[in-house]
């Protein structure tokens, strides 16, 4: 009798457990209307990620907009904190921490242009440089850029050129 009463609240609490679970994802999904198009798209870059094995395509933004469909689910969502541990636990996993540093006062801090942040790429996040680039580039950079006098003088004609067009129908 007793075993046949455990039962039956274990019953309950799982009734409990689903029925609260799908209350939470009707919550989740009705914060979600005004966002039903950027979601579909989400879902498709996260198939066709999938498909390529798990590579992530920087130039689509994925990490970002799942990071966006997270911030627009309503405060104590499971779905949201679930979608954030997972964030958290990719970059520590993906990113490296470096050994302490016994190189020198070089690398013991930043440098003003940020240099010096890591030491296996001390270049890494410095000023004019590339931050973290892990697609290869579709298109190569041309070796030789245009004289600078000749954007100068291309920029300053159109400029005249508008100034000029504004000003006859000014009174």
């Amino acid at each position: 009798m007793a075993a046949n009463k455990s039962e039956a609240g274990n019953a309950r609490d799982v009734q409990t457990n689903l029925a609260d679970l799908l209350n939470e994802v009707r919550r989740d999904i009705l914060s979600q209307a005004g966002r039903i198009g950027p979601d579909l798209r989400i879902l498709h870059g996260a198939a066709e990620t999938a498909l390529a094995g798990g590579i992530v395509d920087d130039r689509k933004y994925l990490v970002e907009n799942i990071m966006q469909l997270a911030a627009s689910l309503p405060n104590g969502s499971r779905a949201r904190d679930d979608l954030n541990a997972a964030f958290i636990k990719r970059l520590w996993d993906n990113l490296r921490h470096p050994p302490l540093s016994y190189l020198g006062d070089e690398f013991r801090y930043r440098a003003a242009d940020g240099s010096n942040n890591n030491i296996l790429y001390p270049h890494l996040g410095a000023a004019g440089s590339h931050y973290a680039r892990s697609v290869v580039p579709k298109h190569k950079r041309t070796s030789i850029l245009p004289d600078p006098s000749l954007i100068f003088d291309s920029q300053h004609f159109s400029l005249g050129n508008i100034k000029s067009r504004t000003q006859a129908y000014m009174p």
